[in-house]
C-alpha cells in the first residue's frame, strides 16, 4: 500500500494535482500511523499540505528510469537517480546523499552520529549498529566528489554537531 501511494505521488506519468494529492495524502497518513509509535503532528500535516506555488515537475526523459528525477535550470538538465544502498553497490557517482531511515526499532544513522563526530569508535558499536555502519560505508564510498548525510535534527546534539565540524564535516541545520 505504502509503495503504491508513493508511486502515485512521484510517478511523472501521472499528473500531480490538488485532487490526486487530496486523495493520496490521507491514505499515506493512515499507513504511517500504523507504522509509527507516535501520532502524526500538526507539523507533519502542514509539511504534507498541498502547495499551490510548487513548480510543475519536469518530464522524465524518454526511456528514463522511474527512480530518476530530471532537474532543469537555465536550460541545463541534471539527472538525479534515487536508489537503495544495495542498488548502487560497486558503482561510482559524483555525489551521494545518504538519508536517515527508520528501520525497526530505530533510525539507522542516529547511532552513528557519535562516530561521525569522533566521539565514539566503531569498535564500540553493537552488532545492529555495525550493520548500519557498514551500509553507510558502502553508500558514502560511492561518491567521487561530494557526500551528504541527512539526519533528523533531534538526533544530532549541539555537542555532536561541534564534534562533526571538528572532524571535518560541514553541518547545516535545516528547519
Amino acid at each position: 500500500m505504502f509503495q503504491q501511494i508513493l508511486w502515485t505521488l512521484t510517478n511523472h506519468a501521472t499528473s500531480l494535482s490538488t485532487a490526486v494529492w487530496a486523495a493520496e495524502i490521507p491514505k499515506l497518513l493512515a499507513t504511517l500511523i500504523t507504522l509509527l509509535s507516535e501520532p502524526i503532528t500538526g507539523t507533519a500535516q502542514r509539511f504534507l499540505a498541498w502547495d499551490d506555488h510548487m513548480p510543475a515537475p519536469p518530464a522524465v526523459a524518454t526511456g528514463g528510469a522511474p527512480n530518476q528525477y530530471l532537474h532543469t535550470e537555465d536550460g541545463k538538465t541534471l539527472p538525479l537517480r534515487f536508489d537503495s544502498i544495495h542498488g548502487v553497490k560497486g558503482e561510482t557517482h559524483a555525489a551521494t546523499l545518504l538519508v536517515e531511515t527508520y528501520i525497526h526499532p530505530t533510525h539507522d544513522l542516529a547511532s552513528l552520529v557519535p562516530v561521525l563526530a569522533g566521539q565514539k569508535h566503531g569498535s564500540e558499536l553493537s552488532a545492529n549498529e555495525m550493520s548500519h555502519c557498514l551500509r553507510a560505508f558502502v553508500a558514502l564510498t560511492r561518491a567521487s566528489d561530494l557526500i551528504c548525510v541527512a539526519l533528523f535534527d533531534e538526533h544530532v546534539s549541539s555537542k555532536e554537531a561541534d564534534g562533526m565540524v571538528a572532524a571535518g564535516w560541514i553541518v547545516e541545520r535545516l528547519r
